[in-house]
């Protein structure tokens, strides 16, 4: 960071061949950086080495051809500009790269890139729907986290994990229909999507992260795969609208506050197989009536607490 920042004589610079990633401030009041024969349509280059975008620059960017990584915060607030062409050349999108660019509206990420980094379209506020192109496997944690415009995300099968806050905060995203080629969900990947209403989980996932829907206060419908063994914790706490779902039988444990403040949740058939209800696992639930069945060993505290409606 600054490496070379306030260096008011550099003005020529080489770069080796092997580097990959330049610190967008790196540069900031050196000679180089104050020449404008360095800076194109907004953007700071050395070579076919993109350094950072000027912060003030509104409109369209047009990434030149031969780069091959856009480096951490380079347009990181960034917040009038409106879309983004990216090169074919590119490979990878590190950390931060478009961090709170909040009217940017339209990018593509071309089918060469592999890897986008954490956060990397955080708080792009004006982008309504993204695609992923096949042969990107990573897609880094909060990486679309709110972009509160965004309706519609396509994940190729090179991407087998939702990652930890990945679409956390999409209050516009209502539907989404996890990919069969999907092995993996972290913590909060949906965390506050308010206005998801509908989710299908397919038999596919093996690992689950906990707090995956708390927050998304409209979700209605919830399809769990048949291969399930356990909600994790938090995994539907604060889903207010949350009153149609089926426990699979293949379910076992029912985790801390899995279901914790359901509101319009007023019935559940708890599976044969259950063994454990966690902690506050249904704690201020709108169920009316609630059938143990003989397999449960464990209730844990408060389980069940300040259900009013509760019954029977």
């Amino acid at each position: 960071s600054k490496a070379f920042a306030g260096c008011s004589s550099l003005e020529s610079i080489t770069i080796a061949s092997d580097t990959s990633n330049i610190c967008a401030d790196a540069l900031d009041g050196s000679a180089y950086y104050n020449n404008a024969e360095n800076w194109e349509n907004g953007v700071l280059y050395i070579d076919d080495y993109l350094i950072k975008c000027d912060t003030a620059f509104e409109g369209e960017v047009v990434i030149k051809d031969g780069v091959s990584a856009i480096p951490s915060e380079a347009f990181k607030s960034c917040a009038k500009i409106t879309s983004v062409d990216i090169p074919e050349s590119v490979e990878i999108v590190y950390d931060n790269a478009f961090n709170s660019c909040y009217k940017l509206a339209n990018v593509t990420i071309p089918e060469g890139v592999q890897t986008i980094g954490c956060s990397a379209f955080e708080k792009c506020e004006a982008l309504t729907e993204i695609t992923i192109p096949e042969g990107v496997t990573t897609i880094g944690t909060y990486a679309f986290g709110d972009c509160i415009s965004l309706e519609k995300i396509v994940l190729p099968k090179s991407v087998i994990e939702i990652s930890h806050g990945m679409l956390s905060g999409c209050r516009a995203l209502s539907e989404f229909i996890i990919p069969d080629h999907i092995e993996t969900i972290n913590s909060y990947a949906f965390y506050k999507c308010e206005n998801l209403t509908k989710v299908v989980i397919p038999e596919s996932i093996t690992e689950y992260g906990e707090a995956i829907f708390k927050g998304c206060k409209k979700l209605t419908d919830v399809t769990l795969p048949q291969n399930i063994i356990s909600i994790p914790s938090e995994m539907f706490r604060d889903c207010y609208a949350l009153e149609n779902i089926t426990i699979p039988e293949s379910v076992k444990v029912i985790e801390f506050s899995a279901f914790n403040q359901c509101l319009s949740l007023e019935e559940i058939k708890l599976p044969e197989n259950l063994e454990t209800i966690g902690s506050y696992a249904f704690i201020k639930t709108g169920l009316k009536s609630i059938v143990i069945p003989d397999s449960v060993v464990r209730i844990d505290v408060s389980a069940f607490d300040s259900c009013r409606n509760l019954t029977e």
